[in-house]
């Protein structure tokens, strides 16, 4: 359960856009691509699950505790309510950095029991559910905790991941939002701010909410007006929002920040083929985006179809068939990719493999009308010309 979650993770910072073609999109309407939205490392960070933990010998040998009511608390501890409370918590911490999870467990339910109200210990149960992989358990406990203490940052920010995790997408929506809420705005807290804003129109988009992604987004450059990776998600929103002037404009502010942004300059590049519009420079900008990213089979992909769409088939086709190895290599096969390959081979009159990659974008995408329809075309064609064929003989 622990690498699913962390599958998820990088799922969830990996965001990755479909092409407009009946397929369902998370970012935009114009390319199947993975792009980085925030670093598992940083989503940790932002959880305030990286902080150092007490280093403690596995020997260590603590000296006994005389416990008095009036014992005053650190004042990180301040949520718990009580010392004897207080006192088990702080041995379910050195368990659990001893990694001896099960004892660490029973010292936070018997610190639960002296002061059941504590955010600080329900938070805690909820991180030592969630790295035992017990998500409904951890979501149950950091409810409370959020029911306790409604402006705990640190509950809201990992009901969000679980909500993530559990794909509900709204719930994310709703926590995340209160932690950019709950954040100060001040200089301390400028790029934690930045990427929640980016983070948080990632979730929107997945929420099929583009205008709130938008508005995220264009709050997170006004904090920031030269940050790349803000630029082209906003060209890239705009363009799934059929605005193409202002996404190309985006997208190519993204790149003028940073020329050796790969995802920028392989959408605009991809943007321009699928509408069939300055072609060579499609081509150019996807060079430069391989030349940064040379093994990624999606980059492979566009630059097949700028040179389908440029009338250079056999280019095309050794370049769609490179990318269907590159994907299949990373199990990641991938509709769009399949179907233009599909396209590539009717044009060079090869019916049966067309028929064949259709077939399996299908098999990967089989709500896509627009591949259905042309395969159907393609088996009538294929069993007329076999019939004709029949009657010549």
């Amino acid at each position: 359960m622990i690498t699913q979650i962390i599958e998820r993770l990088h799922r969830l910072f990996s965001r990755v856009n479909r092409c407009n073609r009946g397929l369902i999109c998370v970012i935009n309407s114009a390319r199947a691509k993975r792009v980085p939205i925030l670093s598992l490392l940083f989503f940790v960070i932002l959880s305030g699950c990286a902080r150092a933990p007490v280093k403690i010998k596995k020997e260590t040998t603590l000296p006994p505790v005389k416990i008095e009511k009036e014992t005053a608390l650190p004042e990180e501890m301040s949520s718990i309510g009580n010392s004897r409370a207080y006192a088990h918590y702080l041995m379910g911490l050195i368990y659990d950095n001893q990694g001896k999870l099960e004892e660490a467990l029973g010292e936070y339910e018997k610190a639960l029991e002296f002061d059941p109200h504590s955010s600080t210990i329900l938070i805690s149960l909820g991180k030592y559910y969630l790295r035992r992989g017990m998500v409904d358990e951890s979501r149950q406990k950091l409810r409370q905790a959020v029911q306790f203490d409604p402006d705990n940052e640190d509950a809201h920010l990992l009901l969000a991941l679980i909500c993530e995790l559990q794909e509900d997408i709204e719930g994310a929506a709703k926590h995340y939002e209160d932690v950019l809420r709950l954040t100060p705005q001040d200089v301390d807290t400028y790029h934690r701010l930045i990427a929640l804003r980016l983070l948080l129109s990632a979730i929107y988009e997945e929420a099929g909410k583009l205008k709130e992604a938008c508005s995220q987004l264009k709050e997170a450059l006004r904090a920031d007006p030269d940050n790349d990776l803000a630029h082209f998600y906003l060209g890239a929103n705009l363009d799934k929002q059929s605005r193409m002037e202002e996404a190309i404009s985006e997208l190519k502010k993204a790149i003028q920040l940073n020329p050796k942004n790969a995802e920028a300059l392989n959408y605009l590049g991809y943007l321009y083929a699928d509408k069939g519009i300055n072609l060579g420079k499609s081509i150019q900008l996807i060079k430069r985006a391989l030349e940064l990213k040379p093994d990624s089979g999606y980059i492979v992909d566009s630059l097949g179809w700028a040179y389908f769409k440029k009338g250079m088939i056999e280019e095309a086709l050794a370049e769609l068939q490179r990318a269907v190895e590159l994907t299949k290599a990373n199990d990641e096969d991938d509709p769009i990719i399949r179907d233009h390959l599909g396209d590539a081979y009717l044009r060079k009159g090869m019916v049966r493999e067309a028929i064949e990659q259709w077939e399996k974008s299908l098999e990967l995408d089989s709500a896509n009308q627009e591949v259905k329809t042309k395969l159907k075309r393609a088996r009538e064609s294929l069993e007329a010309s076999e019939f004709e064929n029949s009657d010549a003989d």
